[in-house]
């Protein structure tokens, strides 16, 4: 008869060899597949693939990898100021702009006004920004008709904000920024209109894109109802990107774009074309 503390010792080691062998399997179960999968990456990118690339990352130009620009809305001799003159600088303030593309539309009326489906998209956005921990301090809305009733709708739900009090401009309305890169198979427009409506939209993103003052203390939130060739251009520049970009960019109707502007001129994208507001059945991109 085996003594009960024998029984306990026997136990044990029969338990710790059991778990070192499966241990032992687990680790030579997952060196094979390692050993496997390296041998597939090698096939996948063999060395002189390596290298090519590693060549080309070291051959960029410059430009490729471009610094920040850091004075982009030439406010940044006013912060580095405040800075020498030792003033309490609130780093955590920013301003912060929410773009919303427009409702879906009647593209085959001529008064262009926001459909059932456009409506409804509103509504949910205006449901969702009104959510937010924050009230809007500034609206701004193209002065199109979609656009115009879409930002009613919105402000509607919200409760809070005057519709006397929003800044209407033509600067915000649909236009045709610069040729895309890569270029479309159709010609969207020709090299006449991309100068004009370049300039137009230039002179809107500058309008409403800037760094918050030294001496500001509090975050200011704005809104934005506006197209999504101008949301697409806008999120370019803020982020310093080449504005050829933009047609790689989608916005569907009724998205929601966040960019937070920091005081030091840093800007960073929070989110693009954000649609979880929405059903599925309600996403549509005219």
């Amino acid at each position: 008869m085996v003594p009960a503390r024998n029984k306990l010792s026997l136990g044990l080691a029969l338990s710790i060899g059991a778990s070192v062998a499966g241990a032992l399997v687990l680790f030579l179960g997952r060196k094979k597949i390692f050993a496997e999968n390296l041998e597939i990456y090698n096939e996948l990118y063999p060395q002189q693939v390596v290298n090519s690339s590693v060549k080309f990352l070291s051959e960029k130009p410059d430009s490729y990898f471009s610094k920040w620009d850091y004075n982009w809305d030439k406010k940044n001799e006013h912060y580095e100021k405040s800075k020498l003159k030792g003033h309490r600088i609130n780093k955590n303030v920013t301003r912060s702009i929410y773009l919303v593309r427009h409702g879906q539309y009647y593209q085959d009326r001529k008064d262009l006004k926001l459909s059932e489906k456009g409506i409804q998209q509103a509504k949910l956005t205006g449901q969702a920004l009104r959510r937010l921990p924050f009230h809007f301090d500034r609206v701004y809305c193209s002065s199109l008709t979609r656009a115009k009733e879409t930002c009613n709708i919105i402000l509607k739900e919200l409760c809070y904000f005057d519709e006397r009090d929003v800044n209407y401009s033509d600067l915000f309305c649909e236009g045709f920024p610069v040729e895309p890169e890569p270029s479309p198979s159709a010609m969207l427009c020709d090299q006449s209109e991309y100068f004009v409506e370049g300039a137009r939209l230039e002179a809107a993103f500058r309008r409403l894109f800037r760094r918050p003052s030294p001496d500001q203390q509090e975050t200011v939130n704005e809104l934005l109802v506006a197209h999504g060739n101008v949301i697409r251009f806008m999120v370019c520049r803020a982020l310093q990107l080449p504005p050829e970009m933009w047609l790689r960019l989608a916005i569907s109707n009724c998205a929601v774009t966040r960019i937070d502007i920091a005081k030091s001129g840093r800007v960073t994208l929070r989110f693009l074309g954000e649609i979880g507001h929405l059903d599925h059945q309600l996403h549509s991109y005219n």
